[in-house]
């Protein structure tokens, strides 16, 4: 009692005291106060024999305490300027990576990767625009150049004179470059001796090494989330599908044996999926499961949420944030609510103008809760679908379909704070009584409330800023379709 006496609070009521009190009114709100301060001080904040435990249970602390972490790799690259102007310049020693026949196995079938490296194609390209030796009748002698391949009909040969006369092909298969990572290390790798063992042991290890440079990113391969960002400069790199096989997610300078440990994928923006019927990028991600082959995971991001000017999407801009833990959060339904003011549709699995989700919900009694996890299921079908269609009558040896998922990406904290400020607009705007969307208003003899301008709603508030516009004038409108789907549409209550 005389440490709860010290913060200057009155002792709490025993058992007796209690009983005594028995059928009296409930405890007030001060008087709660102060049993919860008292227990307060009781917790204490710091634990000074941890060494004292037995090694098994200092272990599996070291274990619950390393959670599973969503892990950004992303490419550090020489100036491609550079790399250019030195091809144009100079006698530059080329040597193929052997690694590089695992992408020419699987780049095969890629067009690019055909238009590339088609000698045919080069013939006629050299002959027209290259004034060469050969084209006049001299013969050179030049020693063999090393393939890291058998060439065959499918892996064609790679010339070395093409190469050092066309740097762009040449820079997607001999830029130096390395990986690293924002993600935070986990701590207890840098606490204690025995903590990092204990760490190392269950699968922490430096991973992902690039053609040129070692390993930089500690990485689990049982449990992190591997996250491929989109291809950033497509514009500038005409040959950025050739190791990949698609145009969004560039996997070509791993490692081949680094890409065959990953079990667990996230790809960037690639819930778009549903988005206008998206075949394209199930194409896409075919090819990266591919390449990868056991892939077990495989989260598909929505990343709308990140862009527009809501609550929620202000917070995730946030670049101060960028070395915090990324958290997962399935995608659920009162998040179209988010921010569908903006130019675009907000989740782009919902489909357009969040078509496919009425839909759903039309079929299901009005519930869409399961949506999202029956679009996975769907997406997941339609991999599966396109790897038979490939391994059907050809040598390829069928990848796994992972299972899939549709999530979005957050940081700690100001994100949480933001989602639940979403939750409880999203709430309110359920709750608040609806006026027919068509009907007219009777201005001269309506009450003051609920109409008046302190009871409006989000979408009634908007609407008399906008001005009285007809809506049968702007049937294509994508400000009236949204509204539209607001108002006349129930969106099941958050998950909390």
């Amino acid at each position: 009692m005389g440490k709860f006496r010290q913060h200057g609070l009155s002792p709490p009521v025993s058992a007796d005291q209690l009983n005594a009190t028995a059928g009296k009114e409930p405890p007030t709100l001060a008087e709660k106060a102060v049993v919860n301060a008292y227990v307060a001080t009781m917790v204490p904040d710091s634990f000074h024999h941890f060494s004292s435990l037995p090694f098994e249970l200092r272990r599996m602390i070291y274990v619950y305490a390393s959670t599973p972490r969503f892990v950004h790799v992303q490419e550090h690259t020489e100036d491609k300027d550079e790399f250019v102007e030195r091809f144009r310049t100079t006698l530059v020693p080329i040597k193929l990576h052997p690694s590089l026949v695992h992408f020419a196995r699987h780049g095969s079938r890629n067009m690019s990767w055909a238009y590339a490296l088609s000698t045919e194609w080069w013939k006629w390209h050299d002959g027209r625009y290259q004034t060469t030796l050969e084209r006049y009748g001299f013969g050179t002698t030049n020693r063999q150049n090393h393939q890291p391949w058998e060439t065959t009909e499918d892996m064609p040969d790679v010339s070395y004179r093409f190469l050092s006369e066309n740097p762009d092909v040449a820079w997607e298969l001999l830029r130096t470059s390395s990986f690293y990572s924002t993600a935070p290390i986990p701590a207890l790798l840098h606490v204690t001796r025995e903590s990092r063992q204990v760490l190392i042991e269950i699968g922490y290890e430096l991973a992902f090494r690039t053609r040129s440079c070692g390993p930089q990113t500690w990485f689990n391969f049982k449990t992190d989330v591997l996250y491929v960002e989109m291809i950033p400069d497509r514009d500038d790199r005409p040959f950025h599908e050739l190791l990949s096989g698609n145009d969004r997610w560039d996997v070509g300078q791993f490692e081949p044996r680094d890409l065959r440990r990953v079990k667990r994928l996230a790809l960037d923006s690639s819930a778009n999926f549903a988005h206008f019927g998206n075949h394209g990028i199930v194409h896409a991600i075919t090819n990266i499961l591919e390449l990868m082959g056991s892939v077990e995971e495989l989260f598909l991001e929505e990343p709308t949420i990140r862009f527009g000017g809501s609550e929620l999407s202000r917070y995730v801009q946030t670049e101060n944030n960028a070395r915090s833990l990324w958290l997962y959060h399935p995608v659920q339904e009162v998040d179209v609510l988010s921010d569908f003011l903006e130019d675009f549709t907000v989740l782009k699995s919902t489909g357009y103008h969040h078509e496919k989700l009425r839909a759903y919900k039309d079929a299901n009694m009005g519930n869409g809760r399961d949506y999202f996890v029956d679009t996975a299921r769907e997406i997941e079908q339609a991999l599966r679908s396109r790897r038979n269609m490939l391994v059907r009558g050809s040598s390829l040896a069928p990848w796994k379909i992972p299972q899939a998922s549709v999530w979005h990406r957050y940081q700690f904290k100001k994100e949480e704070q933001a989602r639940r400020k979403a939750q409880e607009e999203a709430k309110r705007s359920i709750d608040v009584p609806r006026r027919p969307l068509f009907e007219e208003r009777d201005t001269e003899n309506a009450p003051p409330s609920p109409f008046s301008i302190a009871f409006q709603d989000d979408i009634e508030a908007l609407d008399d800023y906008m001005g009285r516009y007809d809506y049968h004038n702007y049937p294509d409108d994508s400000y009236y379709r949204d509204r539209d789907w607001v108002l006349s549409a129930t969106i099941s209550p958050p998950e909390i």
